[in-house]
């Protein structure tokens, strides 16, 4: 199937185009729905893909140690409330999009009602990706499941060497 948009340096050239065509808000909807709009939480600098990037401060630990490990962060929210007070665009739950990977995909579906998380695949950026929900009734809670995740993220790295292979069975 042929794609509408090749890259995301397409996607920005019609942001640019709709900036001179449509009101701010319309503009800023457009780039939030796109992934395009500035990251409004309390964030971290961390080094990502050979770039600095912004990333929620109570995750960006966590998602630098799963990167350095081997995984590829597409995006990330943490769904932290006190994170993004004041918002425009509040999230409804955390997520992470990783890099596809389908043994990542399957281990991750098998432990995600211990992790109390939901994996799925999905598209970031116009690239195949793992899209994982984190959330809970507080924030309390939704910090506890992203810890849970990003040791298990881990301990799968660990047992399949940096960059390797995905181990088969998911029980750790």
């Amino acid at each position: 199937m042929d794609r509408l948009l090749k890259d995301m340096e397409e996607v920005e050239k019609i942001v640019k185009w709709a900036e001179l065509q449509f009101p701010r808000d319309v503009v800023d909807d457009l780039r939030f729905l796109l992934g395009l709009y500035p990251n409004e939480g309390v964030s971290k600098l961390v080094e990502l893909n050979g770039a600095e990037v912004p990333v929620d401060a109570s995750i960006a630990d966590g998602v630098y140690r799963i990167n350095q490990a081997g995984y590829r962060t597409l995006a990330c929210c943490s769904g932290i409330v006190e994170e993004h007070r004041g918002a425009k665009y509040a999230r409804t739950c955390g997520y992470l999009a990783l890099a596809y990977d389908e043994r990542l995909l399957s281990a991750l579906i098998l432990e995600a009602e211990r992790l109390g998380i939901v994996a799925e695949e999905s598209e970031t950026y116009l690239q195949r990706s793992i899209r994982i929900a984190v959330n809970g009734e507080t924030d309390k809670v939704i910090r506890e499941k992203w810890d849970a995740l990003f040791c298990f993220l881990e301990r799968i790295s660990e047992r399949s060497g940096r960059n390797g292979p995905i181990p088969s069975e998911a029980g750790l």
